[in-house]
C-alpha cells in the first residue's frame, strides 16, 4: 500500500534583515569576470606547461650525466684491453695458440669500442698534421726537435667526446721545431 504524502507549500523566503539588505552588492559586468578567470586559466596552463619542461630537462640532464658516466668507466675497460694487446711479449705471441686467443681479445675489444660508438662516443684521436686545440687535447709534453718545420701532434692515447662534453682529452706529444739559434 503506498503511503499518500501531502503536498506541501512551496516554502516562504525568508526575511531578509533589513541592515543586510541595505549592504549594495558590487555589479560586475559578466565579461569582466569571464576574461579575468580566462587569463587566470591561461597563467595556470603556462606554469604547467613550464613545469613539465622543466622536470623534462631535469630528466633528461639526470639521464645524459649517467650516460657519461657509465661511458667513462666503459672506455676505462677498454684502456685496458688496448693495453692488454699492445703489450703482450714476443714470447707469449709464439706460443701456440696465442694468435686465437690475441683474436678472440682482439673482438672482445672491438665489440665494447661499437657499444660506446653506438651509445655516441666519438673517440678523439688526431694526427700528426692535427693543430694542437686545448679544449680536445692535452699536451703531456712538449718537445722541441730540430728536424721539424712545424708543429706536430703525437698521439699517446685517444681521447672520447660525448656530445658536446669532452670525456676525456686525447693525451698528445706537442712537437715544436727548435728555435733557431
Amino acid at each position: 500500500m503506498r503511503a499518500h504524502r501531502k503536498k506541501s507549500a512551496p516554502p516562504e523566503q525568508a526575511a531578509v534583515p533589513e541592515d543586510v539588505a541595505s549592504v549594495p552588492t558590487p555589479e560586475v559586468a559578466p565579461e569582466e569576470t569571464a576574461e579575468y578567470w580566462r587569463e587566470h586559466c591561461l597563467r595556470a596552463m603556462a606554469e604547467v606547461q613550464n613545469l613539465k619542461r622543466r622536470a623534462s630537462q631535469e630528466i633528461e640532464e639526470r639521464t645524459l650525466l649517467r650516460l657519461e658516466g657509465l661511458l667513462s668507466e666503459l672506455l676505462r675497460v677498454d684502456d685496458y684491453f688496448t693495453a692488454a694487446l699492445d703489450h703482450v711479449p714476443a714470447a707469449v705471441r709464439a706460443t701456440e695458440g696465442a694468435a686465437a686467443f690475441l683474436a678472440g681479445i682482439g673482438a672482445i675489444r672491438q665489440a665494447l669500442e661499437s657499444v660506446l660508438l653506438s651509445h655516441g662516443a666519438v673517440f678523439l684521436a688526431p694526427g700528426a698534421e692535427t693543430p694542437f686545440d686545448p679544449a680536445e687535447h692535452e699536451a703531456v709534453e712538449v718537445v722541441e726537435r730540430e728536424d721539424l718545420e712545424g708543429e706536430r701532434l703525437e698521439l699517446l692515447s685517444r681521447g672520447c667526446r660525448f656530445g658536446r662534453r669532452i670525456l676525456r682529452p686525447a693525451r698528445v706529444r706537442l712537437l715544436k721545431p727548435a728555435p733557431s739559434v
